[in-house]
């Protein structure tokens, strides 16, 4: 092409060739002293701390003489501060206090039994619970009035089954692994408890005929107001809840423990939150006890069964305490011929 051959270094235009240090402009070169510095600039701190402390000078403090010190390291030109102690503070103020968990109890109990009691043990046993009340029901308006025994009897029969329950095994002792965060070798907490049972005839006090749930734990709150309430019912009872008296505000207000009766399969979390909705269904289904027949195992006894082996004179005295039993003899007690009802 018409393109003139490549020129050397510094002929590719009108422009001068590059010219050494110091030469680029008018400017002079820059001068340095015997340290390698120029002294007309501090030198940066981030590459040379001593080239700063040389040439940059100490800021003037003013007409204030420097502090002076006294053998034991305070100053002697003012009084000595003395340190302010700091206020003690409580670690857990502000956190929410943990009440003590009542589990409630309810049921016919006609006649109470050894599964009762167990069930009761069980609960304080796994931690569940810090005591347990047992509260007779005067009649439910879901079940039809049969012949068996009376409130009075029912209470008193619970009243000596507790006795013997307290007698038996007063004592039990709780083992409580050591928190994740504990150092490595920490023992298990291993603490010994007495089994609080108590009985309560709120709802045989109670005018009317009928008694709702609601009603007697929104009692009981009152009652213990520094209590946690916890409602203890069985798989059996599920089916029931829509029937029952505000069941939505129920299971909102308060917590609950489902034991698993043989025989009731409880229903899987998406059939409660169908039925319930979401929030309901997830309170059910987490309030399920753990399948676990160490913990909580499987005991097929009922009140139905008991009265109705006594009403056809066999021995029951693996499914009574004493106690009941000999009650149920000395006041002829679902004796044949009368209706054993239904639970």
């Amino acid at each position: 092409s018409d393109r003139p051959p490549r020129r050397s270094e510094g002929e590719w235009s009108d422009r001068p060739p590059r010219r050494s240090e110091g030469e680029w402009s008018d400017r002079p070169p820059r001068k340095r002293d015997g340290e390698g510095l120029t002294p007309s600039r501090p030198a940066h701190d981030f590459w040379d701390r001593s080239a700063k402390e040389d040439h940059v000078p100490v800021r003037d403090s003013g007409d204030r003489p420097p502090r002076k010190w006294d053998g034991e390291g305070r100053s002697s030109e003012r009084p000595y501060m003395l340190r302010r102690e700091k206020e003690e503070v409580n670690p857990n103020e502000g956190l929410p206090v943990l009440r003590r968990r009542l589990v409630v109890f309810g049921g016919s109990f006609d006649p109470v039994h050894k599964a009762h009691i167990e069930l009761a043990r069980r609960i304080l046993d796994q931690d569940y619970g810090d005591e347990v009340m047992f509260i007779p029901a005067k009649q439910s308006p879901l079940k039809v009035p049969g012949q068996g025994a009376t409130a009075q009897a029912r209470l008193e029969m619970l009243n000596l089954a507790i006795e013997d329950a307290l007698a038996e095994k007063p004592k039990f002792t709780l083992v409580k692994k050591p928190p994740r965060w504990a150092p490595e070798g920490t023992p298990d907490e291993v603490t010994e408890h007495d089994y609080l049972f108590s009985c309560s005839d709120l709802e045989l006090q109670r005018p009317g005929e009928n008694s709702y749930t609601y009603d007697t734990l929104c009692t009981i709150q009152k009652a213990f107001p520094e209590k946690r309430i916890i409602f203890l019912m069985g798989t059996d009872k599920l089916e029931e809840i829509p029937r029952w008296y505000r069941y939505a505000e129920l299971i909102q207000q308060f917590d609950f423990l489902i034991y698993r009766r043989p025989g009731y399969v409880a229903s899987p979390f998406f059939l409660l939150a169908k039925q319930f909705g979401d929030v309901i269904g997830a309170k059910i289904n987490n309030a399920l006890l753990p399948d676990d027949l160490e913990k909580f195992p499987q005991m097929d006894l009922s009140s139905t069964e008991v009265r109705n082996a006594l009403a056809n004179g066999e021995d029951v005295s693996q499914s009574l305490s004493p106690s009941v039993l000999q009650y149920i003899k000395d006041h002829q007690l679902y004796q044949p011929g009368q209706e054993a009802g239904s639970e």
